[in-house]
């Protein structure tokens, strides 16, 4: 948890950036001369809370502000899973050349990351419609124990 004075613009009590990244690599299978592709996601995620911002919310807290952000974290893994289980399906069609499975590869992992973002986007303003997104403006318990202020 970064405790510095750092101000994230007016009326926000804390953001989440959360950085998705697709990788692959190619399996040559020696006996059928074919190629499959594997397909890894992973993720950085971050989260920054504005304590002068939140003082003025007299509904937030650092910990609930706190607990918001930790949902959109778990929201951005719930995302990463689907992205990961569609990846998963194609994961078994062959290509005839190392080429064209890297072709193939690096244009899934753009079009999964782009689909990640745009999720992730719609859940960082509030305009997904997912369940597990976190309402606007409203605080919940933080998940486990939160960070001490050093």
């Amino acid at each position: 948890m970064n405790w510095t004075k750092a101000k994230l613009g007016s009326r926000k009590g804390g953001v989440t950036t959360v950085q998705p990244k697709c990788s692959y690599r190619v399996q040559a299978n020696s006996r059928t001369k074919m190629c499959r592709v594997r397909y890894t996601l992973s993720s950085k995620a971050t989260i920054r809370l504005d304590l002068a911002n939140i003082g003025k919310d007299k509904k937030l807290t650092p910990a609930t502000a706190y607990g918001h952000e930790q949902r959109h974290v778990e929201n951005s893994i719930t995302i990463m899973k689907k992205a990961q289980e569609t990846l998963a399906t194609i994961e078994d069609k062959e290509f005839k050349s190392v080429k064209e499975a890297e072709d193939a590869g690096a244009r899934y992992c753009k079009y999964a990351v782009n689909w990640i973002n745009k999720k992730l986007a719609r859940d960082a303003d509030h305009t997904g419609t997912d369940p597990e997104s976190p309402k606007p403006r409203r605080g919940y318990p933080p998940i486990g124990k939160m960070p001490q202020d050093p």
